[in-house]
């Protein structure tokens, strides 16, 4: 049964339990080894049951600004909302998330903008152009987190932006191919963007558990060496493994190789 089949099977299960579903989520790069939902097909599922449809794009949606990767982003038109976050890819710091809304003035409404006394109107309120950021959080304000992006925009312009990320991309595939050269590890799943999991390759026949512990201690020798930079492991279908992401304009092969030289070194 196809994600598409078993989410509207969930759905209808749901509705004959007396329950409504609402809300419908899925993601363009998840965090353990940036999978990438069928957007299209929950899409028109959403729209049918008229269920509220975000997709989480927190780190690959950066790639989204390239056309190249455009592919993952196919189905979008469907969705209600789409987060990214500019500090995981875009040379931003923290606190630089967007939302991006399909109907602004929906949004608005569902986060309770028509509650609106008087004191808290002035001349743009209403006004179709302009939104009020005390209609789309729980507070009155916010911090304004946009000046920093809206430098960075400045300082490097869509081609900055963009070579950063097939930079990275490009420093991923050469990861990865320095890892296949030896037989030491293995992917877990195919690399995508500038993403790459990988673990020990068994060939001694240790239990699944024995090979997680030795994952486990790689892991932490890693990340005690501060001049490797770190990693964080993941784990899907009881398997373990290490998540490598270049995200740094300034990484450079040379780290890469003095990276998978330590790598082979402590395995």
């Amino acid at each position: 049964m196809c994600i598409r089949d078993r989410l509207e099977q969930m759905i209808q299960n749901d509705i004959e339990n007396g329950l409504i579903p609402f809300f419908l989520m899925s993601t363009i790069g998840n965090t353990p080894y940036c999978g990438v939902d069928p957007t299209s097909e929950l899409g028109i599922i959403a729209k049918k049951y008229k269920l509220w449809y975000t997709v989480d794009a927190a780190y690959a949606g950066s790639a989204l600004i390239c056309p190249e990767f455009r592919g993952m982003g196919e189905g979008l038109e469907h969705c209600d909302a789409m987060l990214v976050n500019f500090a995981k890819w875009m040379l931003c710091s923290m606190y630089a998330s967007f939302i991006f809304v399909a109907d602004k003035i929906e949004f608005t409404e569902l986060n309770g903008g028509k509650i609106n006394p008087f004191y808290l109107k002035n001349k743009y309120s209403g006004t179709p152009d302009v939104f009020d950021q005390k209609d789309w959080i729980i507070g009155l304000g916010k911090r304004a987190n946009i000046y920093k992006i809206w430098y960075v925009i400045r300082a490097f312009g869509i081609e900055g932006l963009q070579a950063n990320i097939r930079h990275c991309v490009r420093l991923a595939e050469y990861f990865q191919q320095k890892l296949e050269e030896r037989d030491t590890f293995e992917l877990v799943c195919p690399r995508r963007l500038a993403l790459t999991c990988f673990r020990l390759r068994n060939h001694t026949g240790l239990t699944e558990e024995e090979v997680n512990e030795k994952m486990e201690n790689l892991n932490k020798l890693l990340n005690e060496d501060s001049n490797m930079g770190y990693v964080v492991a993941g784990k899907v279908a009881g398997k373990m493994f290490i998540r490598m992401v270049i995200c740094n304009p300034t990484t450079t092969e040379a780290h890469v190789d003095k990276f998978v030289n330590y790598l082979n070194d402590c395995a």
